[in-house]
């Protein structure tokens, strides 16, 4: 679906014209410094996560697209890579089992990374279920 790709674009452009507008505002004594361009750059990083999570969505599918959303942002609230990787791992699968097998919904399985070929028993406990 092109949908996701163009809400992407449209927010990675906001995000450009956000940072160079932030950049505008500094003062003419101070000099833009390696340190000003990393702070402005933390402070957009939750949107552009969540751009890379839009575009990845269709592409590697919802299991790696959400594992890597949760992860990274969970880093970005400085929490430990053990910490965001188990809170990661667990918070993707309740949703998954909730939306696939209690809500029946269809998610997204990747273009370039086959989940089903990775998880092949996915489909069979689906029809099971139903």
């Amino acid at each position: 679906s092109s949908f996701p790709i163009l809400v992407a674009t449209f927010g990675f452009l906001l995000l450009v014209i956000y940072f160079f507008k932030s950049l505008k505002f500094i003062s003419d004594n101070d000099e833009i410094t390696f340190q000003i361009i990393k702070n402005k750059f933390s402070k957009m990083a939750p949107i552009f996560i969540t751009i890379i999570f839009v575009i990845m969505f269709e592409l590697i599918g919802f299991i790696f697209s959400s594992f890597l959303y949760s992860f990274l942002f969970i880093l970005y609230l400085k929490k430990t890579i053990k910490y965001s990787l188990i809170f990661s791992s667990i918070i993707t699968f309740c949703i998954f089992i909730i939306f696939y097998y209690g809500l029946n919904f269809q998610m997204p399985m990747g273009e370039l990374v086959d989940t089903d070929k990775i998880f092949p028993f996915l489909e069979d406990l689906k029809k099971a279920i139903y």
